[in-house]
């Protein structure tokens, strides 16, 4: 009775969170290509998908909380960005599961004969969540980014997308763990 009722009072918790909205940036990066004795200017644009959710906490307990959640996913190994702007971030090879789930449910990296590359690739996996006052809540914002190498291939990396799945767990583990 005790598990139902803290299951309810969770569920009614989240649901009383405003749901994640996808917001997109553009990541602009200028490089120069050198061939054929000239020199080319080229500017790259990359659109970063950063998923926001306001939820009805004190910024300092939902800061607290952020290296914990990212641990409950599996996500250990990150840490502190930059302080002043409360950003956190992981970025190292992606774990095989997280929450029992393989890393295609998480990313679309296209596929390939064996199936899915998130799940046939080794997977570099970038995560960042920022955290900001807004009122007496908490604007969190969080940005997957990834990348694919398949195996034995002499094919190159692969930019893969979010479904969105990761961001909102990480926003349910950190509801979860401010608590």
């Amino acid at each position: 009775m005790r598990r139902t009722l803290a299951l309810f009072l969770g569920a009614l918790f989240l649901a009383s969170c405003a749901a994640p909205a996808r917001q997109s940036t553009q990541q602009r990066v200028s490089t120069q290509i050198e061939t054929g004795g000239a020199v080319y200017s080229v500017d790259v644009t990359r659109n970063i998908d950063a998923w926001e959710a306001t939820l009805p906490l004190p910024v300092d307990d939902v800061w607290a909380a952020v290296p914990g959640a990212f641990q409950q996913l599996g996500l250990s190994g990150g840490g502190l960005l930059d302080r002043g702007r409360r950003a956190y971030g992981f970025s190292d090879r992606m774990p095989r599961r997280i929450d029992g789930q393989r890393a295609s449910a998480f990313l679309d990296c296209g596929h390939g004969m064996a199936g899915p590359h998130a799940d046939q690739s080794d997977v570099h996996l970038y995560v960042t969540t920022s955290v900001e006052p807004d009122g007496e809540a908490t604007r969190v914002s969080t940005t997957v980014d990834a990348t694919a190498t398949p195996h034995g291939t002499s094919g190159g990396q692969v930019s893969c997308a979010t479904t969105g799945r990761l961001e909102r767990l990480l926003l349910q583990a950190l509801v979860a763990t401010t608590r």
